[in-house]
């Protein structure tokens, strides 16, 4: 599946996976909180590895700017998180498979 939106946050995970949070809007800024608008994505180290410039340096120069991104990746149910009050569903794309930026190319 894939989601298009805006990067409104990149969190660095314990386990080595990047949270790509999306919003339908730009945000004007990066965000440091959870919102309910915010689509999560998950991009795993294993991923990561694929492609050496999805470094969080990278995506967190996405965050907070009018670049649109189109993320892509499977549709996985986080059943444990769909009654966060911080996430509008329990569904996420994960693990991310390609990041691309409008008007769809690699993210480089």
């Amino acid at each position: 599946m894939s989601v298009v939106g805006y990067v409104a946050r990149v969190d660095p995970q314990h386990d080595g996976d990047f949270h790509i949070q999306i919003r339908a809007e730009p945000p004007g800024s990066c965000l440091h909180h959870n919102t309910p608008d915010q689509f999560v994505t998950e991009l795993t180290p294993q991923f990561q590895a694929r492609w050496p410039t999805s470094t969080l340096a990278t995506l967190r120069a996405l965050c907070g700017t009018g670049t649109q991104v189109r993320i892509s990746g499977w549709l996985l149910y986080d059943a444990p998180h769909d009654r966060d009050r911080h996430r509008a569903t329990g569904s996420e794309v994960h693990p991310v498979t390609r990041v691309e930026v409008c008007c769809w190319r690699e993210l480089q």
